[in-house]
């Protein structure tokens, strides 16, 4: 475990560049970065490319108090977490006017530590140290992750999971072996934090309430976490029904998703969509371009409109999918960069790449086979196959919300997704490895048995 923290330590100069979306999350509490100007340069500047895409920067300036509270574009508890990094980052430097990336990250990295370092203890403590070390060992990789780390260094959403998902995972586990309230409550409300932190996460109560029921004995108390899970996925889903970018996501759908597909299986052969003109001049532009603003006004697009023309052209959901999957071969994101500005950069060191080598060999479709071969040797695979089952299930439905927008930065919508096939890969692997050495275990000491009877016998016939 030292060995791990000590290389972890080094992520400490690994973060995720800004693709723009930075500002939905800072936007009510940070100006600009420490020694710019603006926080946006012109598109032309040579300063462009140094402040998106390309680097990461630690230090930022933050408004004086709350003055630009109304920048608060949308509620997500990832800006509660936030707001915490901030005041921890204050706290700990002494400058109250300068936000430090990497500081603000020091809780964060200690609770995800803690959470894959707890299941190991649950894992040595309910099932066997064997099945305990083969867990360490297997996510080690997935731990030292740069891919997964350099969200921690950023200011996008998808960190509160990946800090979250591991903690998850140990109270998914003690349900399965205890069934305790207590336990359930507790998975409960960490679905909810991790829910309400973006907006594609909304389903989560909906996915995760079959693996929580079991702690909750009795019709009442079913119907009672059933109604509360229907409340929590509500409260979910009401940033993604209210979102400010909801107009550019549906238009990305359908402009950049679905009739991307039937333009290049042969041409878009329909005029209208739920009695609007197509617009094929507008297919494949984004909606945050210059031309790809003017295409959002005009088509008027809604995921009524996908789903109608997914109804009349089952093959378009089909390729959606399968590209989706052919672009989550990978726990890279292409265009953002992991480097810091005038920092050491460790990000490519061979054991921050290796879980993403690994994993390029289709491992978000090796996760569903791993799947479907549990779930039918699920009672010899025990409790932790179902925290597996879990993920899998989650890993999924995020493939589908990443279609959401459409293939608009695909590879970085995938990544929670992948993310929790990642964490199904080693706890199913370890669960079928360690099932395997029972089996073989087993069967050796029959076999004991059966070589020490026919002894006895011999000896009793002599």
């Amino acid at each position: 475990m030292a060995c791990v923290c000590a290389l972890f330590s080094l992520h400490l100069f690994t973060g995720m560049a800004d693709n723009g979306d930075f500002s939905r999350t800072y936007g009510f509490l940070i100006a600009k970065p420490l020694g710019w100007a603006v926080d946006v340069p012109a598109g032309d500047s040579p300063d462009w490319p140094r402040r998106f895409f390309s680097m990461w920067r630690d230090r930022w300036i933050l408004y004086p108090g709350l003055s630009n509270v109304t920048h608060l574009f949308s509620f997500s508890t990832e800006k509660i977490c936030f707001a915490f990094q901030v005041a921890f980052s204050a706290i700990v430097t002494g400058t109250p006017h300068v936000y430090s990336v990497i500081v603000g990250s020091l809780p964060g990295r200690l609770a995800y530590l803690a959470g894959f370092f707890w299941l190991f203890v649950l894992l040595r403590r309910h099932g066997s140290a064997r099945l305990a070390w083969a867990y360490l060992i297997c996510v080690t990789p997935v731990i030292l992750c740069a891919n997964f780390a350099s969200f921690l260094n950023s200011f996008y959403e998808e960190q509160v999971g990946i800090i979250l998902f591991p903690a998850l995972a140990g109270l998914l586990y003690l349900v399965a072996v205890t069934r305790r309230m207590r336990y359930g409550a507790a998975a409960f409300l960490l679905v909810w934090f991790i829910a309400l932190s973006k907006t594609a996460y909304f389903p989560l109560p909906i996915v995760a309430a079959p693996f929580i029921f079991p702690a909750f004995r009795g019709k009442v108390a079913t119907w009672k976490l059933g109604a509360a899970v229907l409340v929590a996925a509500m409260l979910a889903f009401l940033p993604a029904k209210f979102g400010e970018f909801k107009g550019v996501n549906q238009f990305h759908t359908l402009y950049y998703g679905a009739l991307k597909v039937m333009k290049d299986d042969g041409g878009i052969d329909v005029a209208t969509i739920g009695g609007k003109p197509v617009l094929t001049d507008c297919v494949f532009v984004s909606g945050f371009t210059e031309k790809g603003i003017e295409c959002v006004a005009r088509a008027h697009a809604t995921y009524m409109d996908t789903a109608r023309l997914v109804a009349a052209h089952p093959k378009i959901a089909l390729h959606m999918i399968d590209y989706a999957f052919e672009r989550g071969n990978t726990v890279l994101i292409d265009n953002i960069g992991l480097n810091m500005e005038s920092g050491p950069a460790f990000s490519t060191l061979p054991p921050f790449t290796l879980w993403n080598r690994i994993y390029s060999h289709h491992g978000n479709i090796l996760s569903l086979l791993l799947a479907a071969v549990s779930m039918i040797a699920l009672r010899r695979l025990g409790p932790l196959a179902r925290v597996g089952l879990f993920f899998v299930a989650w890993g999924a439905v995020q493939y589908l919300m990443a279609l959401g927008d459409g293939f608009h930065e695909l590879q970085k919508h995938l990544i929670g997704g992948n993310y929790s096939a990642s964490l199904a890969l080693v706890l199913l692997t370890v669960t079928m490895l360690e099932a395997a050495w029972r089996g073989v275990r087993n069967h050796s000491k029959d076999d004991d048995k059966a070589d020490a009877e026919q002894r006895k016998e011999y000896a009793g016939a002599n």
